[in-house]
């Protein structure tokens, strides 16, 4: 039995062979390099781990496991707990990361969309005539008109690997843009930290220029009553005075700083300026730092800082591109084909015999192109070194912040056991000084001498506070903590906490002229 005349191009084995031939081809070969994971050398444990420590340092660094997570709830502290958390979900920063994830998510369906084929529906009508010639005399022919329905298809096989390889690309760039909203947060949350620190510390500062404001009040009015009983001169009262008058200067400016801390704090929970005023405006404690601190091995790092993980991902992009741009080299195989009706009215485009067809496989192989396609393999390469070079930056950067976050939160801890003692030194003296004056058996200089040296200490105290908790915040945002409490919205899509499952390299080979393809298994 023969088969329909219109249907027997489904008989010839030649063409089945061919195109069975290109679709076994398509998938199981892929050009370029393989990405695995870059080797960098860390040190074992951090420097001053180990060794003793001061006595007066009452927050300790020890070695077991770092925990980043929720970091700022070691300070105990509700508010700043509240505050870090509608950060990460109103600030709008996190919001345009979330937005640029969701962009990088739609090109890897992009990417993903050149493996499959392409279907179209067409339509046209064409009306036409001709004119002939009768000796001299054009006669214009009746009008024709022509209707065609039917379907396009087009397939591009990927038989090198190229498309697959930009899909690679696609993932990994989506893998840095997730990470670096993550860096975003490591840097939001601290910069929440540093703010209500800063607000407190502040506040604190406000409180001691008022009490000091107060002490030296009573001091003028004993200077005053002696002055007015000849028992010491106008000198001592107007000195009184002119130290009254010069903390009363320093409030307004304190003021102010606290308004500007409560603005900052409100921008970075993307709020109006003043929405935070009546929250924040009360004075509280400032947070204390716990007794210890785990910072965990400095290999750590390489796993947990996010802005390490988005230079991995780029690095993981751009060796997919090698692969993408050596796949340029190679012949390009597609098969497109079509099916309708073409008929000169309607009726006869329902009829089987006015049906037309046609397909068969393609090939696009670059034979001459100035030296663009190995031009465009030696970029790829170039920037994959590049960035190997600004992985390795970014992980000798990470270390360094961390050393340095140590070495000054242990170090100011000695240095507030020393302003303590100033503090009590100086207490001390300024009550012996203003007792001995009133008795009329010490210069008024001593009281004046006393009194400024002991506002100066507490102003350092205050602020030694503050600054070994933000030197332990700095030492949490260098350790790569807190992103994991926030996963994106778009959760559905996406799972957090995810890595690269996919192996990377680091240096692809030199290859002059057309590489030999490197097949894998799929």
């Amino acid at each position: 039995m023969k088969p329909h005349p219109h249907l027997s191009f489904l008989g010839n084995p030649g063409r089945f062979a061919l195109v069975a031939s290109l679709f076994a081809l398509a998938g199981c070969m892929t050009v370029g390099p393989d990405f695995h994971p870059p080797t960098v050398q860390t040190p074992t444990t951090w420097l001053d781990i180990d060794k003793p420590v001061d006595p007066s340092v009452t927050s300790r660094l020890v070695a077991t496991p770092a925990v980043t997570v929720a970091w700022w709830a070691q300070f105990n502290d509700p508010k700043l707990d509240e505050l870090v958390r509608e950060t990460a979900d109103q600030n709008p920063t996190i919001l345009e990361a979330e937005a640029r994830i969701r962009a990088s998510r739609a090109s890897v369906g992009v990417a993903y969309g050149g493996l499959l084929p392409s279907l179209s529906g067409t339509g046209s009508y064409t009306d036409s005539s001709s004119t002939t010639f009768v000796g001299d005399e054009p006669r214009e022919g009746p009008a024709r008109g022509s209707f065609r329905a039917g379907l396009d298809s087009a397939w591009e096989l990927d038989i090198f690997g190229g498309t697959r390889r930009s899909i690679e690309a696609a993932q990994a760039s989506l893998q840095s843009v997730i990470e670096s909203r993550r860096d975003t947060l490591v840097t939001l949350v601290s910069e929440v930290g540093v703010d209500y620190i800063t607000l407190r510390s502040d506040q604190k500062l406000l409180d001691i220029a008022h009490q000091s404001l107060i002490d030296e009040q009573q001091t003028l009015k004993i200077t005053q009553d002696r002055w007015q009983a000849g028992l010491a001169s106008k000198l001592d009262y107007e000195n009184a005075k002119s130290a009254a008058d010069s903390t009363r200067t320093q409030i307004p400016s304190i003021e102010a700083s606290i308004r500007n801390d409560i603005y900052s704090l409100s921008l970075l929970l993307g709020r109006e300026p003043g929405a935070l005023l009546n929250e924040l405006d009360t004075p509280t404690a400032q947070p204390l730092t716990p007794a210890s601190i785990p910072v965990g091995l400095p290999a750590d790092l390489l796993r947990r800082r996010p802005d390490i993980r988005a230079a991995e991902a780029q690095l993981h992009a751009d060796t997919a591109n090698i692969g993408v741009a050596i796949a340029s080299y190679y012949p390009q195989f597609s098969v497109s084909g079509s099916f309708g009706f073409q008929g000169i009215s309607i009726g006869q485009m329902t009829q089987w015999a006015a049906q037309t067809w046609s397909w068969g496989p393609t090939i696009n192989w670059p034979i001459f192109a100035g030296g663009k396609i190995s031009a465009q393999v030696e970029l790829q390469k170039a920037t994959l070194q590049a960035d190997l070079f600004a992985y390795r930056n970014t992980v000798m950067t990470a270390l360094q912040e961390v050393e340095s976050a140590e070495i000054s939160f242990t170090k100011d801890q000695e240095r507030r056991a020393a302003i303590n003692d100033v503090v009590d030194d100086n207490q001390q003296a300024y009550d012996l000084s203003k007792q001995l004056y009133t008795q009329g058996q010490a210069e008024f200089i001593n009281v004046l001498s006393a009194e400024i040296s002991l506002a100066s200490s507490k102003n350092q105290q205050a602020q030694i506070n503050a600054t070994i908790a933000t030197d332990l915040i700095a030492l949490f945002k260098a350790l790569g903590g807190g992103w994991s409490e926030f996963p994106e919205r778009d959760a559905t899509t996406l799972e957090y906490g995810e890595t690269p499952s996919q192996p990377f390299i680091v240096e692809a080979p030199h290859q002059p002229g057309p590489p030999r393809p490197v097949r894998t298994k799929y």
